[in-house]
C-alpha cells in the first residue's frame, strides 16, 4: 500500500509541474539558447549582409541579391527553426514566453515574405505601387520589436524574478520628437499599446497617419502620437 501512495503521488507531481521534473528556469533558458539567441544572430546577420548590399549595388542587383540571400541562407533556417519549434510539447510555466517566440517565427517568415515581393517589383515602380509593401515590413517590425521585448520581460521573469521594463522619467527624457515606434520599445525595454489609429489623404498636406500608443506600469504612464511613423507629440505623469 505505501509503494502505491508513493507511485500516485510522483504521478500527481508530474501532472501538477505538466512534465514531470520540469523546471521554469532551466526551460527558459533552454528555449532561449536554442531558438531566441540563434534567431537573433541569424536576423542581425541578414540585416548586415542586405546592408552591404545595398552600399555596393543601386540597381538591380541588389535586389537579386537579396533575393537569393532570402530564398537561398536565411528563409531556410527560418522554417527549420519554425517547423522544430511547433513540434515541441508546451511546458506551463513558459506558455507567455513560447507565445512571444511563436509570434516572432511567424512575423519574420512573413517579414521575409514581403521582402521577396518587393525584390519582384520593377527597379523604376511607382512610389505608390511599392508603399504598400513598405507598410507591411514597417508594421511586421514594429510587431516583431514589441514581441522581442515582451518574450525578454517574460525571460527575466522565469530566470531572475523581476521585469525588464524599463518605463522611468530618465529614459522618457531619452526619446526625441522624430522617433519611430521600435526605438521608443527598445528604449523602454517595453511594448506599447495601440489606442486609436486614424489616415488622411490631403491635397495640401499629403498621406497623414496618426497613431496613438500608450505605455503604463503602476502610476505612471506615457502617451506618444506618432505621426507617419515618427514620435510627434508625447506626454507623461508620474514617472519616476
Amino acid at each position: 500500500m505505501k509503494k502505491i501512495l508513493m507511485v500516485l503521488l510522483a504521478l500527481i507531481c508530474c501532472i501538477s509541474l505538466i512534465g514531470c521534473g520540469a523546471d521554469p528556469k532551466k526551460e527558459a533558458e533552454r528555449l532561449n539558447q536554442e531558438y531566441a539567441e540563434p534567431g537573433f544572430t541569424l536576423f542581425q546577420n541578414l540585416t548586415k549582409e542586405i546592408n552591404d548590399l545595398r552600399s555596393k549595388y543601386g540597381d538591380k542587383r541588389f535586389d537579386d541579391g537579396v533575393k537569393k540571400l532570402i530564398e537561398e541562407k536565411y528563409k531556410p533556417q527560418f522554417v527549420d527553426m519554425q517547423n522544430k519549434f511547433k513540434n515541441e510539447k508546451d511546458v506551463e510555466d513558459t506558455k507567455l514566453m513560447r507565445e512571444q517566440m511563436g509570434l516572432m517565427l511567424d512575423d519574420v517568415i512573413i517579414l521575409l515574405d514581403t521582402g521577396l515581393e518587393l525584390t519582384s517589383l520593377p527597379i523604376n515602380a511607382e512610389k505608390e505601387v511599392a508603399l504598400p509593401y513598405f507598410n507591411k515590413m514597417q508594421t511586421t517590425i514594429n510587431n516583431l520589436v514589441s514581441e522581442q521585448v515582451e518574450y525578454l520581460n517574460q525571460y527575466s521573469l522565469l530566470t531572475k524574478g523581476k521585469s525588464s521594463y524599463e518605463l522611468t522619467l530618465r529614459n522618457y527624457q531619452k526619446i526625441q520628437k522624430g522617433d519611430s515606434y521600435p526605438d521608443v520599445v527598445l528604449t523602454f525595454k517595453m511594448p506599447g499599446k495601440l489606442t486609436n489609429s486614424e489616415e488622411s489623404n490631403i491635397r495640401l498636406i499629403g498621406h497623414r497617419k496618426l497613431d496613438h500608443y500608450v505605455w503604463e506600469t503602476g502610476d505612471g504612464y506615457v502617451r506618444i502620437m506618432f505621426e507617419n511613423g515618427k514620435a510627434y507629440m508625447m506626454e507623461q505623469k508620474g514617472l519616476k
